[in-house]
């Protein structure tokens, strides 16, 4: 709940009973799906950005002998018959006659209407072509199956209002829902179905999709339904399925059109599920809008311009917890105000700037409606349970807690440190930015209530959100494709000891104490990938051993997380893997780690951060990418192995020499966390396994072969090889949590001896550093590290400049053009910086600057997203606390 908590009853007293919120994109169109809808008049905004589309339509002859399809085109504004599989009669745009079934003489479309989305609606266009449109769907069906219950996507108290928005695209007439009891269907074959429809309705036609199932234990499809219409003196039609172009360009050849990227209900509960609205927006042709009511007053809570909601007042789906930015609240018929949005795990925060002014037209006599348009996920709410409260000057609340831990937090909030500005920006979906970019305009503040408050205020968490805004308006649009390591799944194996299992641990004798592997369950992917999956591994195997098809069929068993601690407490490192087996061999299980998985965000920054920079180092990296050139990386530090293998699955060019001083960490990697065992290397420089096992052919073929992990120190390593490298990435914490000095100090032989491994062109290093702003404040009592973005204290830009200086010199506006630079970025969610040292960067001009180096890697970043495929957008990754190092 928002702090402060005050009740709005007295601003409740005479009010319209309905007050509305949504979320969604007001420029969302369908320029990325295959099939548009006719035009609506030309005042509606949606027309800029589909009127240029031709539509196509989907026309299905029926014979005696053989049934086709035939697809056409026609023109923007082309008003003329949809498809001339219906006989046209006037009298079927009349109501039905007394005594007659309300869908009587009406064009009834077929399916599970439970999105309202622009598939449906297209179901709807072609109904009123030839009649009126009526949606026939079945209710009770989860009751009677005994499937889980289900939030609506659309409220039940909302449909009305969708179908009434269809008009424009149905020849002005709003679709009417037709709903039958699936109790009294159930057991109908598919000819007792089409019978009712004619004779006990008296339908004139149907319309459907080309994956319609209907009748007991769906026998029927859509030929059947075409044939048993026909017979019974009714036309009907099937339209071919809307797809959306980005699923279907990837899965092209799939055999289901589900699979190929089909507009469903199923795939918009996906895209609520992971926060992305402007999905969401373009699969239902509209925004999405949240409807919550409360059976009192009670039910809302107020203070100042905002206003809390339980999760116990939703009508239907909300997307998944965070913070939403552009959304609205519609009071009454017509107003809609703008807000932002916050749905954490109990609650629904709003806060608008006009509340108070229509504070008086919220009041309903037996019901609390509250309709919000949701727009732009701005960030995910984080694992360890805070709440956002939108208001500058409020009383942060310590929930569950005692006395003392309250005033600890008044004390902070007093000294200012949990007033936050917004300075920054840690989202890709929103940026600002004017002709002085470096100017930055305080949009709001962010107050945080930790729902644990750490005994000693120095150890707080820094949960940083906040953003800028500074002018104009550009946005990124977020990936569609599923990122299994998003931060979103971090509660599945963050901050919890339940339901997790021990499966390794020993102690090292390398300094990282008691070395221990720990298990959870990961809820991705879904079970009805599984399946795939195993298609792809009995492929590979087939290509390893041909003709050996009798060794049994693969089997996945589940997918887990697997995270690598040391001492119990430092999370070195986290990565997915998945269980399998042979059927000829079920007691043997054997462990893929997932590379296209990185769970930890500080290793998406060093990806995002060190690739796009190299890029802008004039490297050729899409060929690299590609396989036409080596491209040489170290990783110093292995811990999981994540980042040399997402590395050596993403670029097919790629040689990854990686450096681990532990060899228990060596063996837990491989034993308890699926990395290749192909890759060991011997001292000697050979591999440690003659040649792979068939297992890891069939896993790793291709990929393991680039991987060339080495147990060494460090700086043994750097100083007895004379390797050239393109980029080096450096991850070494030892059990202490310490980057080791030997590492970082400017005098020691390891760094001068990177400096000659570094290519002088375009050479690029990243570091992984914990960020370290200063604890205490002037007075010696209150956590400086509360602030939007952490500065660089005294230990990151030490090392900066170490690193810096040794590998491009300490020159800045007067050193020559090309000679490389430094720079830090904050992560995101976690208390960590990325160090980034280039040489090679090439620009105009004497003298860089902050925005335009950030600009041209910013610029560079989008690149590489198309060029490796990412799941992630670098940009977040990169923008967000950009220091140069001096």
């Amino acid at each position: 709940m928002l702090a402060g908590g005050s009740r709005i009853s007295h601003h409740l007293r005479e009010c319209d009973p309905r007050l509305g919120l949504g979320l969604g994109f007001y420029s969302a169109g369908f320029a990325e799906l295959s099939c548009a809808c006719p035009p609506m008049p030309s005042s509606t905004p949606i027309l800029a950005a589909t009127h240029h589309h031709h539509h196509r339509r989907l026309q299905r002859t029926t014979s005696s002998s053989s049934s086709s399809y035939s697809i056409h085109s026609k023109s923007p504004g082309d008003f003329s018959a949809f498809s001339d599989c219906f006989s046209h009669r006037e009298e079927d745009h009349g109501l039905p006659s007394e005594g007659l079934s309300p869908v009587a003489g009406g064009i009834v479309a077929l399916g599970k209407f439970d999105a309202l989305h622009v598939g449906h609606r297209e179901l709807a266009i072609k109904a009123a072509k030839v009649g009126r449109p009526f949606l026939l769907s079945f209710v009770g069906m989860a009751k009677v199956l005994g499937w889980e219950p289900r939030a609506p996507i659309v409220a039940k108290c909302d449909r009305k209002r969708v179908l009434s928005s269809w008009a424009p695209y149905c020849s002005d007439m709003a679709p009417a829902e037709f709903q039958i009891e699936f109790s009294s269907v159930r057991h109908l074959t598919p000819r007792q179905f089409v019978e009712k429809l004619s004779k006990e309705l008296g339908v004139h036609g149907v319309v459907a999709g080309e994956n319609y199932r209907f009748g007991y234990r769906a026998a029927g499809d859509a030929l059947e339904l075409v044939r048993l219409c026909e017979e019974y003196g009714m036309e009907a039609c099937i339209i071919k399925s809307l797809m959306d172009k980005n699923e279907y360009a990837r899965n092209v050849n799939a055999n289901d059109s589900k699979e190929r990227g089909q507009v469903s209900s199923t795939r918009v509960r996906r895209a609520l599920a992971v926060g992305d609205m402007r999905y969401v927006s373009e699969l239902l042709g509209r925004k999405h809008r949240l409807i919550l009511m409360a059976k009192d007053e009670g039910g809302f809570s107020s203070n100042g311009s905002g206003v809390s909601v339980p999760k116990s007042c939703l009508l239907n789906l909300a997307p998944k917890e965070g913070l939403y930015e552009k959304c609205s609240i519609v009071v009454g018929e017509e107003k809609v105000v703008d807000c932002k949005v916050v749905i954490d795990i109990t609650h629904v925060h709003i806060e608008m700037d006009e509340l108070v002014e229509h504070k008086a037209k919220l009041k309903v006599p037996d019901s609390y409606l509250c309709q919000m348009i949701i727009d732009v996920s701005i960030a995910s709410i984080w694992p360890w349970g805070v709440d956002l409260n939108f208001l500058n000057h409020s009383r942060l609340m310590a929930k569950n807690k005692g006395i003392e831990e309250q005033k600890q937090l008044d004390a902070l909030q007093q000294n200012g440190a949990m007033n936050w500005r917004g300075v920054g920006n840690i989202h890709d979906s929103c940026e600002f930015f004017d002709s002085q970019p470096s100017t930055p305009i305080a949009l709001f503040s962010l107050n945080v209530a930790l729902h644990q408050l750490a005994a000693n205020t120095q150890h707080l968490l820094l949960l940083r959100s906040a953003w800028s805004v500074r002018g104009g308006f550009s946005t990124a649009v977020r990936r569609r494709i599923e990122d299994e390591g998003d931060w979103y799944y971090s509660s599945e194996w963050w901050g919890t000891d339940s339901d997790n299992q021990t499966v390794l641990r020993s102690t090292s004798d390398k300094g990282n104490g008691v070395v221990s592997v720990v298990a959870y369950p990961s809820s991705q992917p879904s079970e009805v990938h599984w399946p795939e999956t195993e298609r792809w591994l009995q492929r590979r195997h087939a290509e390893v051993r041909p003709g050996c098809d009798d060794e049994g069929r693969f089997r996945i068993l589940e997918y887990q997380w697997r995270a690598l601690r040391f001492n119990d407490d430092t999370r070195q490192s986290t990565v997915k893997v998945m269980a399998a087996y042979r059927e000829s061999e079920p007691g043997s299980v054997f462990l893929m780690q997932q590379p296209h998985c990185l769970a930890v965000p500080y290793l998406k920054s060093m990806v995002s951060a060190g690739l796009a920079t190299i890029a802008s180092c004039g490297y050729d990296i899409k060929n690299a990418v590609h396989g036409k050139k080596t491209m040489n990386i170290l990783c110093i530090g292995h811990g999981g192995g994540s980042l040399p293998l997402f590395l050596a699955s993403k670029i097919k060019g790629a040689a990854v020499h990686i450096v681990e001083i532990d060899p228990l960490v060596i063996s837990a990697s491989i034993e308890a966390m699926g990395f290749p065992a192909f890759s060991v290397m011997n001292p000697s420089g050979e591999r440690a396994l003659s040649k792979p096992n068939t297992i890891d052919e069939v896993l790793w073929k291709g990929i393991h072969e680039k991987l060339y992990l080495y147990e060494s120190d460090a700086e043994d390593f750097v100083l007895d090889n004379t390797n050239l490298y393109d980029m080096i990435f450096i991850d070494a914490y030892d059990g202490e949590d310490i980057f080791p000095r030997k590492l970082w100090d400017p005098n020691s032989p390891f760094l001068k001896a990177l400096n000659n491994q570094l290519h002088p062109e375009h050479g690029t290093v990243v570091v992984n550093l914990h960020s370290d702003s200063e604890l205490l404040n002037s007075a010696g009592s209150a956590p400086s590290v509360l602030e939007q973005v952490l500065p660089m204290g005294k230990y990151v830009s030490r090392i900066g400049r170490a690193y810096k200086d040794m590998l491009v010199g300490n020159g800045s506006c007067g050193r020559k053009e090309g000679s490389g630079l430094g720079f830090t970025v904050s992560v995101p969610w976690v208390c960590n910086t990325s160090l980034v040292v280039c040489r090679g960067l090439q620009m105009s001009g004497a003298c860089l600057n902050r925005d335009m180096v950030m600009n041209a890697i910013i610029s560079k970043s989008l690149e590489v997203e198309h060029l490796l495929n990412l799941p992630f957008s670098c940009l977040q990754y990169i923008k967000r606390g950009f220091i140069l190092v001096d």
